[in-house]
């Protein structure tokens, strides 16, 4: 899902006034304001302008790499509560321009749990990173391949997860950039609905989401 430099340049931009504009989230419970809203995920992905969107109180299943089910040998998940999380997902699937997109937000005990996270994801990469077979979680033979990314420095420290699940002919892309501020974790996730999406966009929503943060 390739888009004109011109307009990356101008979705980053009014992503810059609208983090000017937004006030960091107190470092106490995550009770809401930390989420990004329709219209902030809209200025960077047009295609969610409309989008329907859901609210819980999920952590992270860290790395979020699992698709349809599909399960690698190297894999070592953890679930990540922390003292206070909250997620949003958004999703558009009318157009062939749509787009699910989600946001966790987590806030950890201290600044060494939140770090914690963030080396969790790094071990999985460099453990799972290549081209593995698996299955779609019903016995049907499936292929997952596992890729970092490097992103430019987000908050405190971030880490980049580019992961693709496919089968029959079709392959699902994944692309997922976890930024840590003081003790919070903030982790966007985005598919595509075709393409390996953006890398620019999702590091300016990230850029974004971390702006409603405080440690």
């Amino acid at each position: 899902m390739k888009r004109p430099l011109t307009a990356i340049l101008t979705s980053g931009a009014l992503a810059a006034s609208v983090m000017a504009a937004a006030a960091p989230a107190s470092a106490g419970p995550v009770t809401g304001p930390e989420m990004l809203t329709v219209s902030e995920v809209a200025v960077v992905y047009p295609e969610l302008a409309d989008a329907e969107r859901i609210r819980s109180s999920g952590g992270i299943t860290a790395p979020r790499a699992v698709m349809q089910d599909g399960r690698l040998r190297c894999d070592r998940y953890r679930s990540f509560r922390g003292t206070s999380r909250r997620h949003t997902l958004f999703f558009e699937t009318i157009s062939e321009k749509s787009v699910t997109l989600g946001q966790h937000v987590v806030r950890m005990s201290g600044v060494a749990d939140a770090k914690g996270v963030l080396r969790h994801y790094r071990r999985y990469v460099s453990a799972c990173e290549g081209s593995h077979a698996t299955t779609d979680g019903e016995g049907g033979r499936a292929r997952m391949v596992v890729r970092a990314w490097q992103a430019p420095r987000v908050g405190d420290g971030s880490v980049g997860l580019l992961v693709a699940f496919a089968q029959h002919g079709t392959t699902t892309w994944r692309r997922t950039l976890v930024a840590r501020v003081g003790r919070s974790i903030t982790a966007q996730e985005v598919e595509p609905y075709s393409g390996t999406g953006s890398a620019d966009r999702l590091v300016t929503l990230s850029q974004l989401a971390v702006a409603r943060l405080s440690g």
